[in-house]
């Protein structure tokens, strides 16, 4: 994270992406930038609102609730992509782009922690499509849904935290992981023909 915001100026006056500036396609790297924005913008107690009310907790965030955003966290059944503690809170995420998840993962990340009120704890499971959803969870989303939350929240923003969410949004978008536009006829009928150039190029 230190890196990201030492680049942050210079992508700035550039207009280059700061996030695409390191780009890597890998899920560990988006967790990273996810993080990166939750921690240094305003927008996690709403983000975790917006997590209760998905599930449809009676739960409300308070303004003095303490949020703390981790990623890479070891825990004896494995490795949490992203810790959010919000509170009396523990939210456990999982973000998935083209694998998909292995037997019983989520029930093994929430059985790591065993000491805090299992009513608090809630896994929350990302995805780049729904048909990797395949697993339960408290909360399920696909990438495309991250997008439109944060694109939503851009008008109401300001100074840092606007342009933050406006640079992650874009890599969101870079990444294909965006809302999907509609197909139309000519991304149909020009499928095949690159599918044979591909070939050809052996890409």
């Amino acid at each position: 994270q230190a890196s990201l915001k030492s680049e942050t100026a210079l992508n700035r006056k550039t207009g280059a992406n700061i996030f695409f500036f390191y780009w890597n396609p890998r899920e560990d790297y988006l967790t990273q930038v996810f993080s990166y924005v939750l921690s240094n913008t305003s927008t996690a107690p709403a983000f975790c609102d917006f997590l209760l009310n998905k599930m449809k907790s009676i739960y409300v965030m308070h303004a003095d609730d303490d949020i703390k955003v981790e990623t890479q966290v070891t825990v004896a059944n494995g490795r949490i992509d992203m810790l959010v503690r919000a509170g009396q809170l523990t939210f456990i995420f999982e973000h998935k782009i083209d694998s998909g998840l292995s037997d019983d993962q989520l029930k093994h990340y929430v059985d790591s922690f065993p000491h805090e009120n299992a009513a608090h704890v809630y896994t929350i499971l990302i995805t780049a499509n729904r048909f990797q959803h395949t697993q339960d969870a408290d909360v399920k989303l696909i990438w495309a849904d991250i997008y439109e939350y944060f694109a939503g929240l851009k008008d109401a923003l300001g100074g840092t935290d606007e342009y933050l969410v406006n640079q992650f949004c874009h890599f969101l978008l870079e990444q294909n992981l965006g809302p999907m536009g509609p197909i139309t006829a000519e991304s149909v009928l020009g499928y095949f023909p690159a599918q044979e150039l591909e070939r050809k190029l052996d890409i």
